[in-house]
Parts: C-alpha cells; sequence; structure tokens
C-alpha cells in the first residue's frame, strides 16, 4: 500500500515574501529578534503558538508532527517524570493548535517518538525507542487514529530509530547502534525487516525520499582528521548507495531538504572557541556536489536541527543561546546563503525547535520548553491566528502486549548487521565557500536552552551527543 508522506514535503504551492504584521504572544513574552537586532521586523511572525504541559505533573516535549485526517495534527515526543523515566507520547491538536487527547506507551524500549509518518489508511507508523542506563533499543508502531497499538516491533540491533520515510511496501529507517554508529534498514508493512546495514564510521539522522526509488541520507562522517563532518548519501531501496559525500567542515548534518535542483543540508559547525558551535547550512547540487556553506550564530552555541523549503528560500530552526540557556530559533536563508531574516521565540523557560513540518496550513514547529510541548505554525502567507494558550491534559496511558519477536529473527530478513559500503569524500568541492571557523553574528538570541553535551563539540565522541536524551 502507498503511502503518503506529508513530513518535510517541499512547499511548492506556498508563497513567499513578507509574512505577517505582528506576533502572537504565548504563555509569557515571545521574545523576538530581525537580523537588525531589533524587535521591528515583521519577517518570522508565527500565526500562532502554543505550549501544552500534559497532565501537569509530567515534562512534555514534541519531536515532530503531521498534519491529521481533517483540521489537525497528530504530535509526538515524550513525556517524562523524575521517577518513572520517560515514555513515548502521541497527541491530536486541532489546526489552531487546540489539544483534542493524547496518549501515553509505557514501559520496555517504547521511551520516546523520533518521527512519524502519516498512511493513505488513516493510520500513522511511529518510531524512536529509548536509550538509558536500564533499557536500551529501537521501536516503531502502526496505531490507529485515536492513537491504539495496531502493530508493534522493536529491533535487538539498534538503540534508536531517528527518522523514517514510507517506500511501496513498506518503510526505510536510519538510526543508531548500541554503539552509536550507522543503523539503516528496511521493514515491510508489519514491521519485520527486510534489510539491514550498519557503518562504525558514520551517524545517521535523517532520510526523505528522492524520488523514483531513491532516498536521502544525512549525518555524519569520522574523517581522517578523527573528527565529524557533515555527510550526506544516496541510496535506492535497496540499500545500494548510488554516492556520498563528506564535507571539510567540522560538523554533523541533522537534515536536509530537497530543492528542485538540490539539496540544503543543516545542522552545526564546530565555532571558533573550544566550547562554541555554529549553526551549519549547505547548499548541494543533485549529485552531493557543494556549491556553498555558510554558518550562522548570534550566540556561543547554535544549531540547526531541520530544514524545509518554502519557494526559493531555505527554512531552518532550532537553538541558538549562552552556555546552558537559550531560545527557539528560525532562520530564512535565500540561495545565495544570504540571511533574509532570523527570530528567537521564548515562549517558556527552556526552549528549541525540534523539526520543520510543512502542512497544508504552512510550517508546523513542534519543539520544547524545558517542562512542556512547544509548537507554532509559521505562515508564509501573513495570516496570524488567534491568541495562544497553554493547555493541559491527561494523557490515556497504552500499554499493549509486546510482539516478543526481534530483528534476529524476523522473517523475511535478506541481510544480516553487515557493513554498508564506504562513501566516498569528496575533497576537491569540500569548503569551497565560506571558512567553517568564521560566524555570521548579525541578530541577537537571548534565552534559556540547551545542555552541556555539545561541550568540546571539536571531537566525534562530543558532536555525538547531539541526540535529544534528556535535554527536553
Amino acid at each position: 500500500m502507498r503511502r503518503t508522506v506529508r513530513r518535510r514535503r517541499l512547499l511548492a504551492t506556498l508563497a513567499g515574501g513578507a509574512v505577517g504584521a505582528t506576533a502572537i504572544s504565548s504563555v509569557g513574552a515571545v521574545r523576538t529578534t530581525g537580523q537588525d537586532g531589533t524587535a521591528e521586523s515583521a519577517n518570522g511572525d508565527l500565526a500562532w503558538t502554543r505550549t501544552h504541559s500534559g497532565d501537569g505533573t509530567r515534562l512534555t516535549a514534541a519531536n515532530t508532527a503531521v498534519e491529521a485526517g481533517g483540521d489537525g495534527y497528530l504530535v509526538a515526543g515524550r513525556q517524562a517524570t523524575g521517577e518513572q523515566g520517560a515514555d513515548a507520547w502521541v497527541a491530536s491538536f486541532d489546526g489552531d493548535g487546540r489539544y483534542q487527547w493524547g496518549r501515553r506507551y509505557e514501559g520496555g524500549v517504547r521511551g520516546r517518538i523520533e518521527t512519524v509518518v502519516a498512511n493513505d489508511d488513516g493510520t500513522y507508523f511511529l518510531a524512536g525507542g529509548r536509550a538509558s542506563e536500564n533499557t536500551t533499543g529501537a521501536w516503531a508502531a502502526t496505531v490507529a487514529a485515536d492513537g491504539s497499538i495496531r502493530w508493534e516491533e522493536r529491533f535487538q540491533s539498534a538503540a534508536m530509530i531517528r527518522s523514517a520515510t514510507a517506500t511501496d511496501g513498506g518503510y526505510l529507517l536510519i538510526g543508531a547502534t548500541p554503539a552509536q554508529s550507522l543503523w539503516l534498514a528496511a521493514i515491510d508493512e508489519t514491521g519485520a525487516i527486510e534489510w539491514k546495514q550498519t557503518d562504525r564510521g558514520q551517524f545517521g539522522y535523517s532520510v526523505v525520499p528522492d524520488g523514483d526509488g531513491r532516498y536521502l541520507l544525512a549525518g555524519a562522517e569520522i574523517g581522517d582528521d578523527r573528527n565529524l563532518h557533515p555527510w550526506i548519501a544516496s541510496i535506492v531501496d535497496t540499500g545500494r548507495q548510488r554516492w556520498a559525500r563528506s564535507y571539510e567542515t567540522q560538523g554533523v548534518a541533522y537534515d536536509l531538504a530537497p530543492t528542485d535542483d538540490g539539496f540544503y543540508l543543516a545542522g552545526l559547525a564546530r565555532g571558533p572557541g573550544e566550547a562554541t558551535t555554529a549553526a551549519y547550512v549547505a547548499n548541494l547540487d543533485r549529485n552531493g556536489q557543494q556549491r556553498w556553506h555558510r554558518t550562522y550564530g548570534p550566540n556561543e552555541r547554535n544549531i540547526l536541527f531541520a530544514a524545509t523549503t518554502v519557494e526559493n528560500t531555505a527554512l531552518v530552526g532550532g537553538w541558538t543561546g549562552v552556555e546552558s540557556t537559550g531560545d527557539a530559533w528560525l532562520i530564512a536563508v535565500d540561495d545565495a546563503g544570504d540571511r533574509k531574516w532570523d527570530r528567537t521565540y521564548g515562549p517558556g523557560a527552556w526552549d528549541r525547535f525540534n523539526d520543520l513540518v510543512p502542512t497544508d496550513d504552512g510550517v508546523l514547529l513542534p519543539g520544547g520548553s524545558g517542562t512542556d510541548a512547544l509548537f507554532g505554525l509559521y505562515d508564509p502567507s501573513g495570516q496570524s491566528g488567534g491568541q495562544s494558550t497553554r493547555t493541559t491534559a491527561s494523557p490515556v496511558p497504552d500499554t499493549p502486549t509486546t510482539d516478543e519477536r526481534t530483528d534476529s529473527t524476523a522473517p523475511r530478513s535478506t541481510a544480516g548487521p553487515g557493513s554498508a559500503p564506504t562513501p566516498t569524500v569528496d575533497e576537491s568541492t569540500a569548503g569551497a565557500a565560506d571558512d567553517p571557523g568564521s560566524t555570521t553574528t548579525s541578530g541577537s538570541g537571548p534565552g534559556l536552552g540547551v545542555a552541556s553535551a555539545l561541550a568540546g563539540v571539536g571531537s566525534a565522541a562530543a558532536l555525538l551527543r547531539r541526540d535529544r536524551q534528556d535535554e527536553n
């Protein structure tokens, strides 16, 4: 059964240009700054923002979302308490971000959800996992429109699934092994593995379709200098690699967005100081050859978790801050790499955008504010919505019987945990643009934010700690 994949869909039909007139306030003040460092620019205004506090006792974070049937969204992430650890969590919100229902999946490897795919039959594919001292493993499930589980599967060879996309007969998954190296697998509609690959020298964070049975992977590769470098690969649905490239910049690519003639990569790069990071954006052609890359950052630590496109503009989002405090952050970049505008949003005590999800109404921005799920809607047409609100609700726990089959014994598995092909490192085009050590510094971003896991960002070991883990 073919599926409709709405996550990070190209927004070719949305209008570009200026956006709405007034930023909509959330709980507390929404701090916004334009490229000139003032609060007067209208660029980056959101149609609405929302924070959701679960049942009031659980720390809730939204990692991703997808358009739901009708007018609304299915938002996914995790809920955690100090006593019980974290549980995977989904919730339904209407088109204006108002809470409708929520469900929590407790126990085992159901620690958090990182990726959601909407299926043609009204069901949803969820994937994520848990990586903790006592329980480690990847987890995937298909759920009905009300969140009830149709089937679920755990994968012993993986510690976490970070991204997924639909294929003609199932799903393509990218994540991490227990040793945090690349894990790539194709599963059928029941969760059985058809093939899988691992590679100790690479790390994967995002997979998106590229048409005609081809898929793009984004992540990082350990270079000869033992540092991490942004990495992209093109594969076909059998797992065969068409090409792969890494670049001279020290950093990680966490997401990518296809364009008509290439791709945008977004992530982080090593900053000029030992404990600094710059937001990283690169523009590539259809074969992964780098046209340019740029770094941005109003603060000491800057990171981009997600990317999408609106007309000829790359929209990238994440977090910017100083030491362990910061704000959710959006940047719009034109096709030459120049920053059109950037804005910070700080409705809560600790804020970040984890994903950018194209929808029929604009771009949905799921994230976290330390204790609450944070999300908003960026509407390129400039339409503003109503007053933002904080919502509190009690999600319904769901603990169905787990299918004990694991990927080590799953039927229809055609490949063991062998090594994936080694990517070709293209040194001739890497670093053809700006000096990766120089950081653009327009705008400002005061606030509260990311933990100290990014310290020592120049080394591979430190950069691998990007994962959302317990930051939210």
